[in-house]
Parts: C-alpha cells; structure tokens; sequence
C-alpha cells in the first residue's frame, strides 16, 4: 500500500511465523480455543475468533507481487487454510459449533467456506455456501429485518452486525462460486 517493501517483508515474516514455518507455526486448528484453566482445554465457540485469520488472506494478497511473499509461501500458506477448513469440517468442535444456530454458526460457515476454497476444497466451499441461505440467513432474520437470536444477547448490536459480516461473507463467496 506504501510502495515501502520493508512492510511487505514484515507483513511476509509474520506470516510465516505463524502459518508457514515449520517450527512456529500455528497447528491448523483451534483445540484450545477459549482455555479456561481448571474448567476445559477449550471450547467450540472459540472457534469464531478464527474469523481474524480470513482477513489474514487478503493482506497475503497484498503482498503476494513484492518478491516478499515467495511462491512457496504462497503453497504453504494455502495448504495451511485448507488443513484448517478439513479440522473445521470434521473435528468434533467444529462439528459442535456448526450447530449453533446464531452468529457463531455463520461464522463457522463463512471460516470453512472461505479456507476451503483458498485451500482448494471448492466441493466443501460450495456445499457450505449453498446452504446458507436456507440454513443461515432464513432462520436467522425475520421478515422485518430482526435477528432475534442476536438480539436476546447482552451485547445485540455488536452480534447482529457480526452476524450481518459473515452473511455478507458468504454472499460474497457466493458470488465467486455462481451461486445465489
């Protein structure tokens, strides 16, 4: 955005550090979510901070042409995303929070949708997208606009809109893919 490669070269390092390099990385999955010592090891609505590393695909893009970001970055990265999407699709916590009929389903949705695709999942993409409309968007706002599962929350604007994000996220997807 700059022109000045020493971003890129750092915005390329992080990236690294935590989703390309072997010995820092981050495992692709979010087991330990929402730690809680002395409660659990972690907890399937931690899975919707996972939303973070969707914003993350396109500042790789950004820096995709500044000679930073290297082809094989590149390839690790996206294998990462979509080792990410597989660990959503089948672990039992992702399983678990693919349930949940508020934001934190939708946003479940747009995550394994979006790594899915970017990891070369289309199949899964499309089958997540497709859905959305009937699982998501459906029983989720009403005819006047309400979103009664977020507004029964303590924070309900905050969560309608988040709400909102992901299906726009989604249509968005959608429209990428040709699908309504």
């Amino acid at each position: 955005l700059t022109g000045d490669a020493k971003y890129a070269e750092k915005a390329a390092g992080v990236l690294r550090a935590w989703f390309v390099a072997p010995e820092t990385r981050m495992n692709p999955n979010l087991n330990h979510a929402q730690f809680v010592p002395g409660i659990n090891e972690g907890s399937r609505t931690g899975i919707i901070r996972g939303n973070t590393i969707v914003e993350l695909i396109d500042c790789a893009r950004l820096i995709e042409d500044s000679g930073a970001w290297k082809p094989e970055d590149k390839t690790a990265w996206l294998a990462w995303l979509g080792d990410f999407a597989k660990w959503l699709a089948e672990s039992e916590m992702g399983v678990a929070e693919s349930k949940a009929l508020n934001n934190h389903g939708t946003w479940y949705d747009a995550q394994v949708a979006t790594f899915a695709l970017e990891g070369g999942n289309e199949a899964l993409a499309r089958e997540i997208v497709s859905d959305a409309a009937d699982k998501r968007i459906a029983k989720q706002i009403k005819p006047d606009g309400k979103q009664p599962l977020e507004l029964a929350r303590t924070k309900s604007w905050d969560y309608s809109v988040m709400n909102l994000d992901a299906m726009v996220r989604l249509a968005m997807l959608g429209k990428r893919l040709d699908i309504d």
